[in-house]
């Protein structure tokens, strides 16, 4: 006949995951914890960087004397003078050439941080435009009177710099125009946006 077998403590007989899912539990709160402090460090160390981006009020405006908003380059009765203009609307960018006196065509490229959207030529045939991801080069003849690239930067292009040349070597900045009156002051030309709040400032 076989023994009965004594009876085991109550404590022999516990569930022993109950420790380990406390363990776990501190782990994970501890994580959590963390994750949040450096959330909140980033943001207050990249709160610029954070806050919506815009284009400087100084390059938005289809400069006088190049036709009203969005009537074509060809169809333009041309009053500005001669020189180079850079400027952003609801259309896109710009860089339109009038020639005359020392502009006689201009050529350049135009580089950003991210690729292109598109690239086209102001006026159907009159030079030549190509389009590498994030480089534009092109190259605009000294007739007719009128000529340029219009292009738009991708969603997340937040600079551009424009390197021009004239038919004889680099430009002066001073035939250079960006928005609709601002002066240049130095080539290549450096457009950066800036944080939306001080857009209208810039």
């Amino acid at each position: 006949m076989t023994p009965e077998r004594p009876d085991l403590p109550d404590s022999w007989n516990a569930d022993e995951s109950g420790p380990k899912r406390s363990k776990l539990w501190l782990v994970g709160g501890a994580l959590l914890v963390v994750l949040i402090v450096a959330g909140v460090a980033f943001v207050a160390t990249h709160k610029d960087a954070l806050k919506e981006q815009a284009w400087p009020n100084s390059v938005n405006g289809r400069p006088p004397g190049l036709g009203p908003f969005k009537q074509a380059a060809s169809k333009v009765d041309v009053t500005a003078k001669p020189g180079v203009y850079v400027w952003s609307d609801f259309d896109g960018w710009h860089v339109w050439t009038v020639n005359g006196g020392d502009i006689a065509g201009v050529k350049g490229t135009i580089t950003s941080n991210k690729d292109f959207g598109n690239a086209d030529l102001a006026v159907k045939g009159a030079g030549t435009v190509s389009l590498s991801g994030s480089k534009i080069t092109f190259e605009v003849p000294s007739e007719p009177q009128l000529v340029g690239i219009d292009f738009n930067t991708g969603f997340y292009g937040d600079e551009l710099t424009l390197d021009l040349q004239g038919a004889n070597g680099p430009l002066s900045p001073t035939v250079v125009t960006k928005g609709s009156s601002s002066k240049v002051t130095k080539l290549p030309l450096v457009i950066k946006k800036v944080p939306k709040d001080a857009a209208a400032k810039s």
